[in-house]
């Protein structure tokens, strides 16, 4: 809320003022504040000017009568009459929700919302006004909107039956049921001797039955027609007359008007069309709204049917939005969603169309598509467009998305069924933790009888010792030496054999099993490393995932504390690992507990970090010791600009907060050189380990092997690789340069190239343009945001000189050389560019 308050305080006493001042102050609030110290001052002070707030003292001091009932209530009784009040907060002290109940009518805190006011703080806990007057107001405001939409709907029919064009309105049937004094003015016909008639009595026989076919269908399938018409006045003459015809559709879509204009001025058009506008579009985001949604959805399956193609309805909703609100304000929230609807603009192709359908789920309609894969594609598109970052207010907002997705006619041949089972596929994605996506399928049945089985069998897993343990290392990407481990937890269930983590794990969070099984997670962990402590092995520390659950719980220190002490292990060995969706719930109390766990000793990591809520602001609020990146960002890092992005931004993110950084998932030598490359300090992964068992774990200790990686190679040798999927062109082209003074790199394949490129500061790039997967241009986009000092050149025997000059223009190309080519003319153009490479280092 960036606008300042104007607050008027119902009381004389200066200290009540100077409380009331300072609360208001410290939750952030832009005021003034001014004290009524009469009854007969209020409606002078609300004349004078619009008031946001109204704060008034169950008993007021000043010159306010005082009877059986408090002053505060009955002052309330009076302004209900008032023709525009406020948003009324009471001041109360805490005898109030007790007092006043014997009555009968309730105690005088209770009474006072039934008497009108907004809400009531108690004058022992002044922290809670500020909110409270934030959500008074803002509710106060969203009820005078709504009587303004109200009002400008009895203006707009006001204005219509005023209007100086003639108008005829008909229902669904295209009988009459309204038309204005100027119709029949121009008509000659009265109300009543057209009500319930169709208007094809004003045809005047100058036009054939084509041409009002061709009205027909564009009214039916585009809304509206307008143009040029003959018709006959009732007694018999003709006259010309521009017309326009829209269809006025319900919540459903479903058609419940026509409204005939003709005659039109400026004023009354640009009013027809933002009524017409407001009814298909959404007004925050400019997206289609439902109706006009479900209309070309219906449209879409009609043509597909006929050219025996499918239609793919995808539904994305916001991971975890709601918080996104609770803890930055709707305006933001409101930013955010228009953002993500831009984004979704420019991914729909020709005919396409992407849609708002409420709060935060939109909905894409892919049309005439040829291969179900497609929406695979664009679903993969999208999950990577929308993890980028938001930047408003000073604030980096990430969020995630899940998408269901529908194709017909597998899944549906109307518009209800293809729905339908998009949203069955949407939530089988937020079952398995949001950030992904799911296609509909028909054994939705049976995973949700799996489902049902699986709780039934967690409830006894752990009173039977089916859980177990593993440890999975973490390296230090400097030494390679083991400087820690991950504990995780595995379930092997006799009933059903070995259950992954993804899919217990949301059972158990959602039953609230999870508390019993993240309590005994985390004694066990403890013991196990007092163990290895205790055997002399090298000193580590183990890591434990809380659940949001666990963090949020009264008990969780009390609990940590306990669990240190009963196993005997030094709290700095002992790490606990916080997600970012656990924070945000109540960023003050979350500030608390990760303050009261530090005090104990214990190490604080981040887990998963850029997959939520990310702002630095809070970040630095917390006591951290250690950022974690997550694996959905380390994956693909070598060859994807947006998620190497983000993971270099968070190692700088850390390494500026003086905190460790780990990134999780590195599963090939190429990512782990990238990472120590941008200076992140450890990884977890494959790369070196699986997850071992406690005792293979413990051997592993005892052998102290490390991390070996290969070196990245020195600045002073100077490479060219060489990217072409064709054999014997590497080989033509190794054989052209071997008695060159540069170093020769080959790759068979672009994701072979970004490889290399992570092992080897190559200086110039010669890749051809036809490639299995992604063309050359395509390719050196994406080595032109990971590695812009890079000199690039096509080799190509196409000449698709749209695509290539595009590139050049973009800088993303250097130059483009076609095949067969001449051998000295083609050194030369290799050595020119190490030249060019040579000019761009720094001297």
């Amino acid at each position: 809320m960036d606008d300042t308050l104007k607050i008027l305080l119902v009381d004389s006493e200066a200290g009540l003022h100077e409380a009331v001042s300072a609360a208001l102050q410290r939750g952030g609030l832009r005021f003034t504040l001014q004290r009524v110290a009469t009854p007969q001052a209020l409606p002078d002070l609300l004349r004078a000017g619009p008031v946001d707030c109204l704060l008034c003292c169950m008993r007021p001091a000043g010159a306010f009568p005082a009877d059986a009932l408090p002053a505060g209530l009955r002052l309330l009784e009076e302004w209900l009459a008032l023709p525009e009040l406020p948003a009324v907060i009471m001041l109360c002290e805490p005898d109030d929700e007790q007092e006043g109940a014997g009555s009968g009518k309730g105690a005088y805190a209770l009474r006072s919302l039934w008497l009108g006011a907004a809400d009531y703080v108690l004058s022992d806990n002044l922290a809670l006004l500020p909110r409270r007057v934030r959500s008074a107001v803002l509710h106060q405001r969203a009820l005078a909107e709504a009587r303004l939409h109200d009002a400008e709907y009895a203006l707009a029919l006001q204005i219509l039956r005023g209007s100086s064009d003639a108008i005829c309105v008909t229902d669904a049937e295209a009988q009459i049921v309204l038309v204005n004094d100027v119709f029949s003015q121009l008509t000659g016909y009265s109300y009543d001797a057209v009500r319930g008639r169709n208007p094809r009595m004003f045809q005047s026989g100058e036009h054939d039955a084509g041409f009002y076919a061709e009205m027909w269908r564009a009214i039916e399938e585009e809304g509206c027609w307008q143009g040029e018409v003959t018709n006959r006045k009732q007694d018999g003459e003709t006259y010309r007359e521009w017309l326009r015809i829209s269809s006025v559709r319900n919540d459903a879509g479903e058609i419940t008007h026509y409204v005939g204009q003709f005659g039109y001025v400026a004023a009354q058009r640009q009013l027809v069309e933002r009524i017409h506008h407001l009814s298909q579009f959404d007004p925050l985001t400019g997206l289609p709204s439902r109706g006009l949604f479900l209309d070309r959805l219906e449209q879409a399956l009609v043509t597909a049917k006929r050219s025996q193609r499918c239609v793919a309805v995808m539904l994305i909703n916001l991971d975890r939005f709601r918080s996104i609100n609770d803890a930055l304000g709707q305006a933001l929230g409101d930013q955010v969603l228009i953002d993500m609807a831009q984004r979704f603009s420019s991914q729909i192709r020709q005919g396409d169309t992407v849609a708002r359908l409420s709060g935060n789920e939109f909905c894409f309609l892919l049309g005439e598509l040829a291969d179900p894969e497609l929406a695979l594609h664009l679903a993969s598109r999208l999950q990577s467009l929308i993890t980028r970052p938001v930047e408003c207010a000073g604030h980096s907002v990430i969020v995630s998305a899940s998408i269901g997705i529908s194709v017909s006619p597998r899944d549906g041949l109307n518009s209800d069924e293809l729905i339908k089972a998009a949203d069955v596929a949407l939530m089988r994605a937020k079952h398995e933790g949001g950030n992904c996506f799911s296609f509909h399928s028909h054994g939705m049945d049976e995973d949700a009888r799996r489902r049902q089985l699986i709780e039934a069998c967690l409830r006894e897993a752990l009173g039977k010792g089916e859980f177990e343990l593993v440890y999975q290392p973490q390296n230090s990407l400097d030494s390679g030496n083991i400087i820690g481990c991950e504990a995780l937890l595995r379930w092997y269930s006799p009933q059903l054999g070995m259950v992954s983590p993804g899919e217990f794990i949301p059972v158990a969070e959602d039953t609230g099993l999870i508390i019993p099984i993240g309590s005994w997670v985390l004694r066990e962990a403890c013991e196990r490393n007092k163990a290895w402590l205790d055997l002399g092995l090298q000193p580590q520390r183990v890591a434990v995932n809380l659940s949001a659950r666990q963090f949020r719980g009264d008990s969780l220190v009390e609990e940590v504390r306990n669990v240190l002490v009963d196993t005997g292990l030094a709290a700095e060995f002992l790490e606990l690992e916080i997600t970012e969706s656990a924070l945000i719930h109540d960023l003050d109390a979350a500030i608390s507990t990760c303050r009261k766990l530090k005090a104990l000793g214990v190490k604080l990591s981040l887990d998963d970090f850029g997959t939520g809520y990310s702002s630095l602001a809070y970040i630095a609020r917390f006591p951290f010791d250690k950022l974690k990146i997550d694996q959905g960002f380390v994956r693909d890092i070598t060859h994807n600009p947006a998620n190497a992005a983000i993971a270099t931004a968070a190692i700088a993110i850390a390494h500026g907060l003086n905190l460790a950084v780990l990134a999780e998932g590195v599963e090939t030598e190429a990512q782990a050189l990238f990472l120590r490359s941008r200076r992140c300090h450890a990884m977890q992964g494959y790369l070196f380990h699986r997850p071992l068992a406690a005792d293979d774990y413990a051997r592993l200790l005892a052998s102290r092997e490390r991390l070996h990686l290969g070196e990245v190679q020195a600045q002073g040798n100077q490479y060219l690789l060489i990217v072409d999927d064709e054999p014997s062109i590497l080989s033509a082209l190794t054989r052209l340069f071997r008695h060159e003074s540069f170093r020769v790199l080959t790759a068979a394949s672009c994701n072979e190239a970004f490889e290399q490129l992570a092992r080897h500061p190559a200086h110039v790039i010669l890749s051809d343009q036809r490639m299995a997967g992604m063309t050359g241009t395509e390719f050196f986009a994406r080595v032109r945001q990971l590695y812009p000092d890079t000199v690039r050149i096509i080799l190509s025997g196409y000449t698709e000189l749209e695509s290539v000059m595009d590139a050049i223009n973009r800088g993303a190309v250097y130059k483009f050389l076609t095949k067969p080519w001449e051998d000295d003319p083609l050194r030369e153009q290799i050595r020119e560019a190490f030249r060019i490479a040579a000019s761009k280092e720094p001297s």
